[in-house]
């Protein structure tokens, strides 16, 4: 069983927690991960190393294992709302 998403930089390290899910069709998943990721990252204001850029990035990999743990392939895809709902 995975235990999560390993995050790294310079500021620190932490694992952050999966989505526990019963799978049914992992069809999209990392895809919708990446997605997510990439989303969130957008947002991000710089990508210094700063403890709160860290902070920010603990945030935006768990919305993204959220957006990946979302059952179905990329038709089920969660709006942002919904994800926060999770």
């Amino acid at each position: 069983m995975y235990e999560g998403t390993l995050l790294s930089n310079r500021s620190g390290m932490s694992v952050i927690n999966s989505v526990e899910v019963n799978t049914i069709d992992p069809t999209g998943a990392g895809d919708a991960f990446v997605g997510a990721a990439l989303f969130q990252f957008e947002n991000l204001e710089s990508y210094d190393t700063t403890l709160s850029v860290f902070s920010k990035l603990k945030e935006s990999i768990l919305f993204a294992n959220k957006v990946g743990a979302k059952v179905g392939a990329i038709s089920s895809l969660p709006n942002e709302e919904d994800i926060y709902k999770i």
